[in-house]
């Protein structure tokens, strides 16, 4: 996949704004870090790229939206954020 895209991401929890707007483009050989105080909605995020929150937007992997990815692919690209969380849970706690 040659690049990830984030198009006019928003996402509320009820009538809280947490996402507004965000666009984001990360090329192959970039790195995009994440960072800011508890609450701002880096694990929000997150999962609304991994496809477990229903976010307004579009993310792209490649050329590919996520949203029409195919169910197994999905699936995988779920399960790889949750292990990534995880892993940054772990780290903190260290």
């Amino acid at each position: 996949m040659s690049k990830t895209t984030i198009e006019g991401l928003s996402f509320s929890y009820g009538g809280n704004k947490i996402l507004d707007g965000l666009d984001i483009a990360v090329g192959d050989s970039e790195v995009l870090s994440l960072a800011g105080p508890n609450g701002c909605g880096k694990t929000t995020l997150i999962k609304c790229i991994c496809g477990i929150l229903r976010p307004e937007g579009t993310v792209f992997l490649g050329e590919n939206d996520v949203e029409s990815m195919s169910r197994r692919i999905g699936h995988r690209l779920r399960v790889f954020c949750q292990f990534s969380m995880l892993s940054v849970i772990l780290f903190s706690i260290k």
